[in-house]
Formats: C-alpha cells, sequence, structure tokens
C-alpha cells in the first residue's frame, strides 16, 4: 500500500513538471510571439489595448469575428474628389474636348485656351472654356450650355466636338484692331477695363482672345498689362 502511495506521489510530481515544461514552452515562452500572430492575422480587428483582443479573449475562433464594414461610397472623399467623381460619373455618356495654344499676354508668351464639355448627354452637356499659363494655371474660365454653342438636344458627341472647335479662336486678335475709346465716348459694350488701361492695351497691340458662341454674344478678353490680370474687353 506504501508503494502505491509513493507511485501516486511520484506521479503527481512529474505531472506537475510536465505541465510545467507545457506552460513555460507555449505560454510563457511563445505566447507573446503567438499573440502578436493572431494579432496580425486580421488587421485592424484586434488590438493590442483592445478590451476584445487576443490577450482579453482566449477563445478567437474566426467563425465568431465581425467583418469589418466597408465604408461606404465616397465617405472618405475631399470636396473636389467627390466633385470630380461626380463630374466622371455625369461624363459617362458625353465628354468632349479640344484646345489650341494661344498667346496670351503678349506674342511671345503662349498658353493655351481650351473647351470641355461634360453631362450626361451631349446636347444638354455644359461646355467650360479655360484659359491657361504653359504651366497650366488657370487665367480665365467661362461656361456656357451646348445650346449656347447651336447644337440640337440629341446631338452626337462629333456634332458637338465640330460646335466646340468653331466656338474656339484659331489665333489671338491684335488689340490695334478694335476702335479708340475716345473721351467722352460711350464705354465700348461688355468691357471690364477703364478708359486708360483699354487704349493702354490697344497702343501695345496685345493679344486678344476671342469665344463665338452661335447663340450668345462674342466674348473678347485680354490681359491688363499692369496687373496682369485677364479681363473681357469686349462683347458682342
Amino acid at each position: 500500500m506504501r508503494a502505491i502511495y509513493v507511485s501516486a506521489g511520484l506521479f503527481s510530481l512529474l505531472a506537475a513538471f510536465g505541465l510545467g515544461v507545457v506552460v513555460g514552452r507555449f505560454v510563457m515562452k511563445d505566447g507573446p510571439q503567438e499573440t502578436a500572430m493572431n494579432q496580425n492575422a486580421i488587421p485592424g480587428l484586434f488590438g493590442q489595448n483592445n478590451e476584445f483582443s487576443a490577450a482579453g479573449i482566449p477563445n478567437q475562433d474566426p467563425a465568431q469575428m465581425l467583418p469589418t464594414a466597408p465604408n461606404p461610397p465616397q465617405a472618405n472623399l475631399s470636396a473636389a474628389q467627390a466633385e470630380a467623381v461626380a463630374s466622371a460619373s455625369a461624363a459617362k455618356n458625353c465628354s468632349v474636348s479640344a484646345s489650341r495654344s494661344m498667346p496670351i499676354r503678349n506674342w511671345n508668351n503662349f498658353g493655351s485656351i481650351s473647351a470641355v464639355a461634360v453631362g450626361e448627354n451631349c446636347g444638354t452637356a455644359v461646355v467650360r472654356f479655360v484659359l491657361k499659363t504653359s504651366d497650366g494655371r488657370t487665367l480665365f474660365t467661362l461656361s456656357a450650355p451646348a445650346r449656347d454653342l447651336d447644337v440640337a438636344e440629341d446631338a452626337s458627341a462629333d456634332a458637338l466636338k465640330a460646335a466646340i472647335e468653331r466656338s474656339l479662336p484659331d489665333s489671338a486678335v491684335r488689340a490695334a484692331a478694335y476702335p479708340q475709346w475716345k473721351e467722352g465716348a460711350a464705354t465700348p459694350l461688355g468691357t471690364e477695363f477703364n478708359r486708360e488701361t483699354y487704349e493702354a492695351i490697344r497702343a501695345q497691340n496685345l493679344p486678344v482672345i476671342c469665344i463665338k458662341l452661335a447663340s450668345a454674344p462674342q466674348t473678347c478678353f485680354a490681359s491688363d498689362p499692369n496687373s496682369n490680370e485677364i479681363k473681357t474687353l469686349s462683347r458682342g
């Protein structure tokens, strides 16, 4: 009987020693690495300081894990990005553009004049005219509905592109060709310049850029020689 007690005690001692090895091997030594691996298995779901992390909940059955909810469309977009996405969506049926090289502040300073039409269909698209410097800076913009370019509501992309091409100037006009603004005379139609600046533009024979709209007055603009600001020189 004593032998049985000794054997039982020895068995208990060996079992305790074996359990200590197991605990030391898999809990004390490898536990942090296992925890790190488990936390990294699903990024963003369990955090080190999260009360629901692997350290806090031993049972990490993947079947019990809730999938991360996807962000709703455009939820994290800035206003500019959202506008770009909306424009791209609207342009899925009609997107037409054309561009020309154009002198801007003087006859040796070239930039570009372009027109971009965007809409659900080409007959109701909005056309935006943009004057830019050679390095891409916008100097002047003007928007008009496609109907002002004399296109039908059911116009094709080719028809709208042809109308856009007609609206853009082939070259700039020399300011000296414009009528003199005599002292005491009526202000030229549509000009944003005062008489002194208007006459300075004529005297320096600066380039004048005109946009021709079939159903609206022709708009011509030039650079202020004092401020370099682009303004309307005349309309009509």
